[in-house]
């Protein structure tokens, strides 16, 4: 499953809001090689489709609840696996974030990500980004923390700095996730396998972590 040259296509939920347009747009720099899907009144199946026709590898579908974004979907084309989340703490970008900062692949970092759960999220995530670029500046974390996954995003100030002053300026977005399932199959096929998702879990674990 591993992908070291991903195409992704970042799509949302129908009729979408302004912020969660603004909150798509912020999402969509995260990456060196996105693009915008419209959603239009297309299914998922359509969706699906159109990506693979265009070389997707991957496909991120955004809800929203009253204007504000509440879920995340990442679907690895063409079969799947997909992994499904909440998500809240969402802040945007800055204005002055500008595009150029995205010219380079960033460096990713995954931390407290050790269960098998955990594990298998780490390779979905991996699976985004292309090889980092020595030259690139930006930081990508996914830190596990209390059963969520802290998403932040980082600019890397090379040069002199005054002292005092931080290392790292946060790009944003920021959001912290829930994974609650995996499945084996892409997001638009019907029936599919459940590789896991939290409900069982909590049923036979309890309150035990699981990242």
């Amino acid at each position: 499953m591993e992908i070291r040259n991903p195409k992704i296509f970042i799509t949302t939920s129908r009729l979408p809001s302004s912020i969660l347009m603004k909150f798509t747009g912020d999402f969509e720099k995260i990456f060196t090689n996105s693009f915008k899907l419209c959603r239009g009144k297309k299914f998922l199946t359509n969706l699906i489709e159109i990506c693979i026709t265009k070389g997707g590898t991957d496909i991120i579908l955004i809800h929203e609840y009253r204007g504000i974004p509440d879920a995340l979907v990442i679907s690895h084309l063409p079969k799947g696996p997909s992994a499904y989340f909440t998500i809240k703490k969402v802040v945007f970008s800055p204005k002055k974030w500008k595009k150029k900062t995205n010219n380079f692949p960033p460096h990713i970092l995954i931390d407290n990500l050790t269960s098998q759960v955990g594990k298998r999220l780490c390779g979905i995530f991996s699976s985004l980004f292309p090889f980092p670029n020595y030259k690139s500046k930006r930081i990508i974390s996914f830190i596990g923390k209390d059963n969520q996954i802290l998403f932040r995003h980082f600019l890397y100030q090379k040069k002199k700095i005054k002292e005092k002053t931080s290392l790292l300026h946060e790009l944003g977005p920021s959001f912290d996730m829930f994974p609650y399932k995996i499945s084996l199959g892409n997001f638009g096929e019907k029936n599919q396998e459940i590789e896991w998702n939290f409900s069982s879990f909590i049923k036979t674990m309890g309150k035990k972590s699981f990242l």
